[in-house]
């Protein structure tokens, strides 16, 4: 596992939850659905198929975990996590379809 980026410094225990700990997946998330992220975490690492993944770990303001390997997400939450710098924000999860049908998921600011 290698972490790629994160908002904070973080210590043993905030890698572990992130890493490690129990996460609702996003893609079980309903769309419209809005999470105010106060910490993210973005690693690399293998799934249980040996493939090397990227997932994107957020804890919200009531310390609740989310994960995905959406890079979708992933790039339009840095992007905002860039723009906002420390300013407190919310996110909507949304799920569009592909051109191809496929429901993938992003986010964009409340």
């Amino acid at each position: 596992m290698e972490i790629i980026y994160t908002n904070k410094e973080f210590d043993k225990r905030e890698i572990y939850k992130h890493t490690r700990a129990a996460s609702v997946s996003l893609k079980d998330v309903k769309d419209g659905t809005k999470i105010a992220p106060v910490e993210v975490c973005i690693y690399a690492d293998t799934n249980s198929k040996g493939e090397d993944v990227t997932i994107t770990s957020i804890m919200d303001a009531d310390g609740n975990h989310y994960a995905t390997n959406s890079r979708f997400l992933r790039e339009e939450l840095k992007y905002l996590l860039d723009l906002m710098g420390d300013e407190f924000f919310e996110i909507i999860i949304r799920k569009p379809v592909s051109k191809g049908g496929r429901t993938f998921v992003t986010c964009e600011l409340a």
